[in-house]
């Protein structure tokens, strides 16, 4: 696991682990993850900056950028691939297609 200056710790991809994207999702839905997470998935970089309410809400960023475009309630999703479907859509190289 990396760190970075602001705080957040980088959990997937991870060159220590054999994760898959469905894995680390399923994890994401769960709860597993603590603020300062940081997921880097289907071109956008996920963000968990703190308990909204006991919600788990994940910040969605472009690559390096320190806005987010988009905040994710993952427990709105009923299955780990809607998710990552979703994901798919906000990845700004495809948006740019």
């Amino acid at each position: 696991m990396s760190s970075r200056d602001d705080g957040f710790a980088v959990v997937y991809p991870d060159e220590d682990s054999q994760w898959t994207s469905a894995a680390v999702l399923g994890e994401l839905m769960a709860g597993v993850y603590e603020h300062g997470a940081w997921v880097q998935i289907h071109g956008v970089d996920l963000r968990l900056a703190g308990d909204s309410d006991g919600q788990n809400v994940w910040y969605v960023h472009p690559p390096d950028e320190p806005d987010p475009v988009e905040a994710v309630n993952t427990q709105a999703f009923q299955t780990a691939s809607a998710l990552e479907e979703y994901l798919r859509d906000l990845d700004p190289a495809k948006q740019a297609d």
